[in-house]
């Protein structure tokens, strides 16, 4: 982002989305422009929690019209994977949403610029709320069943399954619990290191398997029951105080790892030490047999 901090107050004043200067450009091509208008940006926005506000500010604005999924490979060294984005200005008629696979395969159609019926519920005091961890409860309702607090569509623009598929999903979160791994139930859940972290372990990990605790990363290394065993460090000789957790505990105790940064979950039951990066989560429960439950459920897709 290289907005600076006089200009992120400004588009602040403006109700502007200004944590990314792409979602910027986004928002006030609308005001620059009278016909169609074209961006290749980063698939950051489409699903991610935390764009939920540019998400419904953007959707109220625009009629989106065209999305091209240009994949991992065009761009194989981009930091993210991008799109081609085709909308409009908003008007009294609705279009729909085509997706394709770039250059183009039609991938699926949403009617009348309905892309997504779940919500959330950002209320900090709902008890399946965990701000700090970026944890809320996920509904169908106006209103939060768990808290009656009023909730915020979620908008999520899913650009990689085919119509099949999406209606499945869809099926699969009305009639299930979206909610089942709640904070209540299992509160010991972080993600992999990144950060302070991170940088101190890539300075002690060596492509071996001598030391106590294995280091995966979740592209190259990650799959499904399994994960490679190539580097490792010794991790009772670093700071607990700098790594996630307590006294190392999401990454010596039995654990299930999820790899979340994926179109399926891969996750992983494991009671070997092993850290990881922040594209996989770690859950630590006494309950180890629901967690080996979990991780066949998770694996099953």
């Amino acid at each position: 982002n290289i907005l600076d901090k006089n200009q992120k107050e400004r588009l602040k004043s403006e109700d502007i989305f200004y944590n990314d200067i792409y979602c910027a450009f986004l928002l006030k091509s609308l005001e620059w422009a009278d016909g169609l208008i074209g961006y290749l940006v980063p698939k950051s926005f489409l699903l991610r929690q935390g764009y939920v506000s540019f998400r419904n500010k953007l959707l109220s604005r625009a009629n989106l019209l065209k999305i091209y999924d240009i994949g991992p490979n065009l761009f194989a060294k981009a930091t993210n994977e991008v799109q081609i984005l085709f909308y409009e200005k908003k008007s009294e008629t609705s279009k729909d949403v085509e997706v394709y696979k770039y250059p183009n395969t039609e991938i699926v159609k949403y009617p009348e610029q309905k892309v997504d019926y779940l919500r959330v519920c950002f209320n900090t005091t709902c008890p399946l709320s965990v701000k700090s961890k970026k944890i809320y409860a996920y509904v169908t309702d106006l209103k939060c069943p768990y808290c009656n607090s009023k909730t915020l569509a979620l908008n999520r623009i899913r650009i990689k399954p085919n119509e099949t598929i999406l209606n499945l999903v869809n099926k699969i979160e009305k009639i299930g619990d979206v909610n089942y791994l709640n904070i209540s139930r299992i509160p010991n859940m972080i993600r992999g290191e990144e950060d302070k972290g991170l940088k101190l372990i890539m300075n002690l990990i060596e492509e071996n398997t001598d030391h106590s605790c294995y280091f995966i990363k979740a592209k190259g290394d990650f799959n499904y029951y399994y994960f490679n065993k190539d580097k490792s460090f010794t991790i009772e000789n670093t700071d607990p105080k700098i790594l996630k957790g307590n006294n190392f505990e999401f990454y010596t105790n039995p654990k299930l790892l999820i790899k979340h940064n994926s179109i399926f979950p891969q996750s992983v039951f494991s009671k070997e030490k092993v850290c990881f990066t922040s594209s996989i989560y770690s859950l630590i429960s006494d309950d180890h047999i629901e967690l080996k439950y979990i991780n066949a459920i998770l694996n099953s897709s």
